[in-house]
């Protein structure tokens, strides 16, 4: 059974497609959990280029194409901060994703994602245009943090420039969030611990409004471990 985030693909007239996945993982975990299959999959580089990649960018399978124009800057290394506890509640025989605790001896665990570019964006100099079916994708932060059992007191909060996008209280065990309203600027996240900050994030790119290619593919930032 096979567990990818999204797919994105940006070369040529007949590989420009978008497959909306703003919150396809935390779905198939509990998918895959629920089912027990004998076997799972964690689809990195099916065809180089796919954005569903959860690991690292190997330059050998794409040097001389278009890809490296949407993939470098774009690490997704920062799924490794879920992905473990995924496979040790999957080999515990765990049914639901509830039972995801942090793998990294801390209070939490976490990773969020986004598109850096609009959904309305402006990127008509590109000769490819806009990937197929990009009017499925969203304007939204998504995520997931890892909170250990029996910690409680922590919250989480997500900027995107100017304005809050969401505000989540964690619980012990698996959370996961989506907040929409995702514009033009930078996205930064936060846990409090009791009200006191005790981490936040920052991909580094902005979002942006307009550009010169059509780039969706997904910035991925995890907390520190």
């Amino acid at each position: 059974m096979g567990i990818s985030p999204l797919q994105f693909k940006h070369i040529d007239g007949g590989q420009n497609w978008y497959v909306r996945g703003e919150d396809n993982l935390e779905l198939r975990f509990n998918q895959v959990l629920a089912l027990q299959p004998d076997m799972i999959e964690l689809q990195t580089w099916n065809d180089a280029g796919e954005g569903h990649y959860m690991g690292n960018i190997w330059s050998e399978p794409i040097q001389n194409s278009p890809i490296p124009a949407y993939t470098d800057g774009f690490d997704h290394k920062g799924y490794w901060q879920v992905l473990p506890a995924f496979i040790q509640a999957w080999k515990a025989e765990s049914t639901t994703a509830s039972e995801m605790t942090p793998t990294n001896g801390k209070d939490f665990q976490g990773v969020l994602w986004h598109h850096t570019l609009t959904v309305d964006a402006d990127c008509s100099s590109d000769a490819l245009g806009k990937p197929r079916d990009i009017g499925n994708a969203e304007d939204v932060v998504s995520g997931i943090v890892l909170v250990a059992k029996g910690k409680s007191g922590l919250s989480l909060s997500v900027r995107n420039g100017s304005k809050e996008l969401g505000q989540l209280v964690l619980v012990g065990g698996y959370n996961k969030f989506k907040f929409g309203g995702l514009g033009a600027g930078k996205v930064e996240a936060e846990i409090r611990d009791e009200g006191a900050a005790v981490a936040s994030i920052s991909g580094p790119l902005e979002v942006a409004s307009s550009a010169s290619l059509c780039n969706y593919n997904f910035q991925v930032v995890g907390f520190p471990s």
